[in-house]
Order: C-alpha cells, then structure tokens, then sequence
C-alpha cells in the first residue's frame, strides 16, 4: 500500500480550519488508496480544556518527541505540512519540512493564509524562509488563485497549485439536509428578535471588538429590535460581555457544528485578513446569510454583488446588520435568492467531491 504523512493539527484535537482540512485531506488520502501517517502539531495542547485565555507555548519536549518519531519512520511516498508564519513557527515549519523532504519522495506546501505575502514583505528574514521553503518542497497549495497571483513573481511559481478548501463526505451530506430546513424558515422573526453568531478566534484581528461595539450600539439605537450575539471561538482575548446581548458560549464542536449554525439568523465576521474561511463555506451549504469582510479569498466565496460586506469598523459592520435586518423585514424574497444563489455556488465548488477532484487531479495525476 501507498504511505503518506500529514503534519500539522486534526480535528480530534482541534476545531482550527486547518484541523478541519487537514482531517479532509486524510479522509481523501485513504480513498485514493493511501495508508496515512499523522504527525499532530504540539500547539493543539493549546486548545485543550480552555477556561482562560489562550498563550501559545512551544512545547519543545512534544516538538524534539516529533522530530525522532519521522526520523524513526520507513520511508513515504508524499507528505503534507501548513506554513506557519512567525518567525518561531517558519523555523520550526523549515525543521519539518527538512526532515519530511529526506523521509518522502514529495514535500507537499500547503499554503492556508491569505496575508502571507504581506506579511513576509514586512520582514526580511520571513521572506527568506517562506521562499526556502518554496524551493525544498515539490509543490504549494494555495485556496484561491486571488492568493496565488501575489506571488506571480516569485521563480517558484511552476510549483503552485490550487485548491479550494470544501467541506468534508460527513458535512457534505449533512448540509443538504441543514440547507432545506433553514431555506424554508426564511419568514418573519418573532418579536423583532435576530439571534447572530460570530465563530472564530476571539482576537481583534478577527474584527470581534468591532461587532461587539457595534451590536451594543444597534441595540441602544432601535429599542423596538433586539439583536443577540453567541460568540463562539478559542479565546486569546476577552470580550467585553453583556447581559441579553453579548455572550460567549465556548468552542463550537465540529461534530453538531452545522446544526448549532443552522439555529441562527446570521453569522457576522469582520476579520482583517483571511485565506478562505471555512466558516463562510459553511454558511453557503446550509443557507444561513452572513455578514463579512471582502479579505483573502473571501471573494471565491461570494456570489456577485452580494450586499452583506463590511470593512473591520464599528460604523460599517452597524450599517450592514442594518441593512441585512432591513432586508429580512421588507424584502424577505431577495434574502431568500441571495440563499439560494449562494448554495449553488458551494454545490458547485465546495463539497467533498470537488476537493477529492483538485487532489486526484493536480496532486496524483499532473
């Protein structure tokens, strides 16, 4: 049987996106034949039991155990392991990838972050390591060619592949179900109530501060309305909580993740920087609208001129909840078409069979 490795964090241990895809990508190596090799990120401890805020540590001990664990392991055929982007998390990346490209035939790069290039033109010894890393691997994934062409320049770009991240047989088949139920609730909301959901990290980065800020205001602005925020997500930093309002409920379970999402009105992000959230696709499969910003690859994710952006500011993200509100109440058809225009676009490019596709195709047989 074929042998391959992936490097990095699973869902088992993790509720990250890349937890979520790199489980994807195990499930799609095991159907092509694939015995499959897991190598977990010692930075997954960090998600474990959370009741405080979230320090990320090193882990040295579990990261040296990891280290002798592939230089103990037989000889692979491929292998597949995520950038990290600071300056600690490249060096440790590099040692990896090393080891990787001297245990397997094929390095694999994979490429989740949208602010990759603009993080790296920042500081001289990031650059020197990504593009190290470039040259030692056999070929680089990245979610959107709006994320590739930033590096068009680059002497590696022969290497690039992309593929779109999708969500897994299990969800896939889940959503459609999701999607029905919360497609045809789409009527009025009772006693003017809107119950929103925001699930990623809890760090300003993400915009989280900002719609805070802004739910707070739009519920002192509109006394006959009520707008309700669950915040779910790894907390690095800590929000500022409010009774009726504002509360954070913890991480959400990939295992009931949908069907907790299908029991709201929307979602709301405003994050600064993204590659292709997987929140977003999700959003698509079951029908539920969303609120975000246009960052990353969030782009491939949009149907045309969808009307729910917003930039990461307090002013903005009140302006969109209002306008989306605006539309539930007066225009409740055109939500609905935006709902149905959305899942075609994700049935179209984003379940199980389009991601094992992009990996047969460009991995296994270009």
């Amino acid at each position: 049987m074929k042998n391959a490795v992936i490097y990095g964090e699973f869902l088992e241990e993790s509720t990250t996106g890349i937890a979520y895809i790199n489980s994807l990508l195990e499930r799609v190596l095991y159907d092509l034949g694939y015995e499959v090799s897991r190598f977990s990120e010692p930075r997954v401890k960090d998600y474990k039991n959370i009741k405080e805020i979230v320090n990320k540590k090193f882990y040295f001990k579990d990261f040296i155990k990891i280290i002798f664990g592939l230089l103990r392991s037989k000889k692979k055929e491929i292998s597949f392991i995520t950038i990290s982007q600071s300056n600690l998390g490249l060096i440790k990346t590099l040692i990896i990838s090393i080891i990787l490209k001297y245990k397997t035939k094929r390095l694999i790069i994979y490429v989740h972050r949208g602010d990759l290039k603009s993080n790296i033109n920042k500081f001289y010894f990031r650059k020197f390591m990504i593009n190290l890393l470039f040259s030692i691997s056999c070929k680089v994934i990245f979610l959107s060619k709006i994320l590739s062409k930033d590096f068009k320049n680059n002497h590696h770009h022969n290497k690039f592949l992309i593929i779109p991240n999708s969500l897994n047989k299990k969800d896939t088949n889940k959503s459609k179900i999701l999607y029905e139920k919360n497609f045809l609730k789409r009527n009025l909301f009772k006693e003017n109530t809107y119950r929103a959901i925001y699930c990623g990290n809890i760090h300003s980065q993400k915009g989280i501060d900002k719609i805070v800020l802004a739910i707070e205001q739009i519920n002192k602005n509109h006394k006959d309305k009520n707008v309700i925020l669950d915040v779910y997500g790894i907390p690095f930093e800590k929000i500022n909580e409010i009774n009726n309002q504002i509360k954070y409920k913890g991480i959400l379970n990939y295992r009931n993740r949908l069907e907790i999402m299908s029991k709201y009105d929307f979602l709301i992000t405003a994050s600064k920087s993204e590659g292709m959230p997987l929140i977003l696709i999700e959003c698509l499969s079951i029908g539920l609208p969303f609120i975000t910003t246009d960052v990353g690859a969030i782009k491939d994710i949009l149907i045309r001129d969808y009307p729910y952006i917003c930039t990461c500011t307090k002013k903005s993200i009140l302006n969109t909840i209002n306008n989306l509100i605006n539309d539930f109440e007066n225009q409740n058809e055109k939500v609905k078409k935006i709902i149905s225009h959305g899942n075609k676009l994700y049935r179209d490019n984003f379940q199980y069979k389009n991601y094992y596709a992009n990996i047969k195709k460009n991995i296994f047989l270009d």
